[in-house]
C-alpha cells in the first residue's frame, strides 16, 4: 500500500493538475498540500483540518475520500502519538498545558476577565441608550401626529375629544323646494 503522499500524488499526476491548481481549486495553502504529498504531518495544522484537506483533495482528483482518509490513519499511526492531549492526559503527566500556564499568571486572567467585563456592560449601555432613543423617537412622533384624536388619545391623561360631522354648505340646501320642507318637517 502506498503512502498518503504518493497517493495524492499519482493522483494529481494522473489528472493532469499542477500542485498551484490545487491550491486554487481548494482553497488550500500551498505549503499544506506540499507537506500532504511529502506525508509530513508536523507541518500540517491539527487532525480535523488535515482530515478535511485529505477529503477535498480527493474529491478534487477524483479520488475516493475513505481510502485517502485510511492512509492517513496508517500514517498518523507510524508517525507516533498526537502532540495534542486531553486534561486528564495531561494531569497524569504533571506537565502543564493551556490551562496550567494559563492559571500561572493569574492577573492576566483577571485583566482579561475585566476586559470582556467591561466590553459587555458597555454593549449593554449602548443597547439601552438606542432603544430609549428609538422608544423616545416613536412617542414623540404620536404626540406631534397630524389626527389630533390620535394624538390626543395616546397622550396619557388626555381625552380625544371627538369631531363634529361635517356641515352641509348652506348653498346645498334649498329651502324653498317642497321636497327640502317636507324632508325637514316633523311626520303627522
Amino acid at each position: 500500500m502506498n503512502s498518503l503522499g504518493q497517493y495524492l500524488k499519482h493522483g494529481r499526476e494522473e489528472v493532469g493538475v499542477s500542485l498551484e491548481e490545487l491550491a486554487q481549486r481548494t482553497k488550500i495553502r500551498l505549503e499544506s498540500l506540499q507537506s500532504l504529498e511529502k506525508d509530513d504531518l508536523e507541518s500540517l495544522p491539527t487532525d480535523p483540518y488535515v482530515r478535511g484537506f485529505v477529503k477535498l483533495v480527493c474529491r478534487e482528483l477524483g479520488l475516493t475520500p475513505q481510502e485517502g482518509l485510511a492512509r492517513y490513519e496508517s500514517l498518523r499511526a507510524h508517525a507516533g502519538p498526537s502532540d495534542e492531549m486531553t486534561w486528564a492526559e495531561e494531569r497524569s503527566l504533571g506537565s502543564k498545558g493551556r490551562l496550567g500556564r494559563a492559571l500561572e499568571d493569574p492577573e492576566q486572567v483577571v485583566r482579561r476577565a475585566r476586559r470582556v467585563a467591561r466590553i459587555a456592560a458597555w454593549s449593554v449601555a449602548g443597547l439601552a441608550v438606542a432603544g430609549l432613543v428609538w422608544g423616545g423617537a416613536r412617542l414623540v412622533g404620536k404626540w406631534t401626529s397630524d389626527d389630533p384624536q390620535i394624538a390626543a388619545a395616546d397622550r396619557p391623561g388626555e381625552a380625544a375629544e371627538p369631531e363634529a360631522p361635517a356641515a352641509l354648505p348652506l348653498s346645498d340646501v334649498d329651502l324653498g323646494s317642497t321636497a327640502a320642507a317636507q324632508r325637514t318637517s316633523p311626520p303627522e
